[in-house]
């Protein structure tokens, strides 16, 4: 957020936080009506933080005194609960907003070319000089498809909410790459606190358009005060981009389970802007999909993946994306392959999930307009929010952006390659669920070269079939049917990176390492 904005836009939401729960007085919330919610606020918070501070070292540190000064002040009654409530609202507020930079932005965006021709070419010193001098051409790292001119004429019509999935750390600046080469301002999207751990990504990311979301603070308070935040963007005209499923896919699939909490800010937003009779009230959601041949941080989301099924629950702090070193040998290993991030845009929605036409008006199934702004009104014919009313409405968008998923879900050689080889593996070991499979020694473990590339190309023509059914999508290496391009392209990425590499391969074999 631009510095000139900070202190109106804290206001205005301390007013919207203070105003919802004052309104909850009498009422319905989390399954018990609430006859004083301030105080039920606080209760809420101090639980949940000093759950969450109750290590040694946090009992020491400044959050955990904090909060017991506080509570010895409630308890002393030397501060009311909505006191509380207004001093952590105005906390939570400074910790959440980041410090957007124009010329940060500027200078990011003119430098990144030059930096991937560092970083991503390896084909020698005289292709290096002239990539300096010229910049690579993006595309060569950043496919970008789908509905690219729709994106960009509803950015003139109303707010733009883009929500893709999530597979690794480098899908929020692989976003923001695409949208400045669409033409589109930054958006503004929330990462992860553990993400600012590292100085470099935390550096950029708080004067590129992210602010602070601490997945750690259960607190009603904190969420309320994360979606007034949010809403009061959309309302501003800011463009947004939520990662709905609210963390990195563990499994590599595409999320089927969406949280809706930012995800109805859109609805929220959109309803503020019907009363206040804004001149463009209205909020586009575009899904988009993001694809890899390889995830830098795979062998920390795969261990998380089994544990979360374990029911071992934890939040990654620290993995490959944190160390530099890392991450730099992943861009010299990956790009140096010509490889891609596929970045696809889905067609738009409106907040309560129908799709929009090129004309920016809502439509059903069968083509005819909608009039949305009468999903909101009351008996009176005036627009209001109505908490169970709208959380439906999110829910239908959930399902909506799922579908677009599905749709739009690009697969690639190495998807494939790695789903034919592990299964290949299973059929050797019948008897191993997937926690066994993970485990088993693969030293000597090898098939045959043909024997994979037979079943890797049978079950590319099956993908390719349903993507002219519009089912899926898959590359265009694929859909040109150069299967043996694609196999070989698939067969280089799985062995280039990782300790050990996914495979090895041989003449004629394809060993299994990982």
């Amino acid at each position: 957020m631009l510095p000139e904005l900070k202190e109106r836009a804290w206001r205005e939401i301390a007013a919207k936080v203070y105003n919802k729960i004052s309104h909850l007085e009498g009422r319905s919330y989390r399954g018990e009506i609430i006859s004083a919610p301030f105080d039920w606020f606080v209760q809420d918070l101090f639980y949940h933080e000093f759950v969450r501070l109750r290590g040694k070292k946090q009992r020491s540190g400044s959050e955990y005194l904090r909060l017991a000064d506080l509570k010895h002040r409630l308890d002393d009654r030397r501060m009311s609960s909505r006191e509380i409530i207004e001093k952590m609202t105005m906390v939570y507020l400074r910790e959440i907003t980041g410090n957007f930079s124009p010329s940060t932005y500027r200078l990011i965006t003119s430098l990144s070319p030059y930096v991937f021709s560092f970083l991503f070419v390896r084909k020698g010193l005289s292709q290096m000089i002239k990539n300096l001098i010229f910049g690579p051409p993006i595309d060569r790292f950043l496919q970008i498809t789908g509905e690219v001119e729709l994106l960009k004429k509803f950015n003139q019509m109303g707010t733009v909410i883009v929500v893709p999935t999530h597979t690794s750390n480098f899908d929020s600046p692989l976003i923001g790459m695409a949208m400045h080469q669409i033409g589109l301002p930054p958006l503004l999207y929330g990462a992860g606190l553990n993400l600012f751990s590292n100085k470099i990504f935390g550096f950029f990311m708080n004067r590129l358009g992210a602010y602070k979301v601490d997945r750690r603070k259960k607190s009603e308070l904190y969420k309320i005060i994360l979606k007034e935040y949010c809403t009061w963007s959309l309302q501003n005209g800011f463009n947004n981009l939520f990662f709905p499923g609210g963390t990195r896919a563990r499994s590599g699939g595409i999320e089927t389970k969406l949280k809706v909490g930012l995800l109805g800010c859109g609805l929220d937003a959109y309803i503020n802007n019907l009363q206040e009779n804004t001149g463009n009230p209205k909020i586009f959601i575009f899904p988009c999909t993001i694809n890899y041949q390889l995830v830098l941080e795979a062998d920390t989301l795969i261990d998380d993946y089994l544990k979360e099924k374990g029911k071992r629950r934890y939040i990654i702090t620290d993995d490959e994306s944190s160390k530099l070193s890392k991450m730099m040998k992943f861009f010299r290993h990956y790009f140096g392959l010509d490889s891609q991030f596929v970045f696809r845009i889905s067609e738009p929605l409106d907040p309560f999930g129908n799709r929009v036409n090129s004309d920016g008006i809502s439509i059903d199934a069968k083509g005819r307009h909608i009039d949305i702004e009468r999903y909101t009104e009351n008996l009176a014919g005036e627009y209001v929010a109505d908490t169970d009313r709208d959380y439906n409405y999110t829910q239908e968008l959930a399902a909506s952006i799922v579908q677009a998923y599905k749709k739009d879900n690009v697969i690639l050689s190495g998807h494939i390659i790695s789903k034919v080889i592990f299964e290949k593996v299973a059929a050797r070991n019948p008897q191993m669920d997937i926690y066994r499979l993970a485990r088993v020694d693969s030293t000597g473990m090898a098939f045959d070269r043909d024997e994979i590339y037979t079943a890797v190309v049978e079950m590319m023509g099956k993908v390719v079939e349903l993507s002219h059914h519009g089912r899926l999508e898959c590359s265009m290496i694929m859909k040109q049917r150069k299967f043996q391009e694609a196999f070989n392209k698939g067969l280089s990425y799985l062995s280039c990176f990782h300790d050990p590499a996914a495979i090895g391969v041989e003449e004629s074999r394809i060993l299994v390492n990982n």
